[in-house]
């Protein structure tokens, strides 16, 4: 496969993987070899034990699953979400989503959370989540109900208040990609919920608006995880995290 420049697609019942030809190609020409189990009684105990100290009130959606191979080498993982029952209230389904989380639990003892990229079907219907992966682990979708919490990046603070109605602007060097982009740029409230926004994209330009006023005297946080890509698939390096104050002149 790899003399050929092909890569691999292998599909599951608990996870489908996609080699991308570079990967391949690193191999050498030799055999790859997956194995890919459910966690067993005392690994599914070690892993809900590492997500409640990782993350504070979250919930195990999936159970654990492991995966192993004989390579390494970036590669895409998707957990399918078929079997997940969805809320069908349009309030409660995206406070779902925004929350689902992949916890990716490494042999080497490096545990974090991947905020991941929803997959959908030519309907549009939500198929799975994605993750990129260079190695092998442990992993568990779970809903993460305070992203500021277990948020890991750069964070930064705006030196001045903004008003109730800010709508922010964003301007990166390449063009954005926007699937699934209300995912990967957010704004948090001061306890860690979502606040409602729109993210429009246009080339390499985002704005970020608010579906309502912000509260006067309080702090929010614009948070844009390091899986914004461009139209190319390129990420960024690190999570960025702005705080930023509301004013306490209410708009006129």
């Amino acid at each position: 496969m790899g003399k050929n420049e092909i890569g691999l697609k292998i599909k599951t019942g608990k996870i489908n993987i996609e080699i991308p030809t570079e990967t391949v190609v690193n191999t050498k020409g030799e055999e790859i070899i997956i194995d890919i189990r459910e966690a067993d009684k005392d690994e599914v105990q070690e892993t809900n034990e590492l997500i409640i100290q990782l993350a504070t009130g979250a919930e195990v959606v999936t159970k654990p699953l492991v995966v192993e191979t004989n390579y390494s080498g970036r590669t895409e993982l998707i957990l399918p979400l078929e079997d997940i029952e969805i809320p069908e209230n349009e309030t409660e389904r995206q406070e779902f989503l925004q929350s689902l989380m992949v916890f990716v639990q490494h042999s080497d003892g490096e545990n974090k959370l991947e905020r991941g990229e929803l997959q959908y079907d030519k309907d549009g219907n939500i198929t799975g989540i994605s993750i990129w992966v260079d190695r092998f682990s442990t992993f568990t979708l779970i809903k993460n109900p305070n992203l500021l919490t277990t948020f890991e990046g750069k964070k930064s603070k705006s030196s001045n208040e903004v008003m109730a109605n800010k709508i922010w602007k964003i301007r990166f060097n390449k063009s954005i990609a926007s699937n699934d982009i209300d995912r990967k740029i957010i704004v948090l409230d001061h306890e860690g919920n979502i606040f409602n926004t729109v993210i429009e994209v246009i080339d390499k330009r985002v704005r970020v608006i608010p579906l309502s006023y912000y509260d006067c005297d309080e702090t929010y946080y614009l948070i844009i995880y390091d899986n914004v890509s461009s139209s190319k698939g390129e990420t960024l390096s690190n999570s960025i995290c702005i705080e930023f104050r509301i004013s306490g002149n209410p708009l006129q």
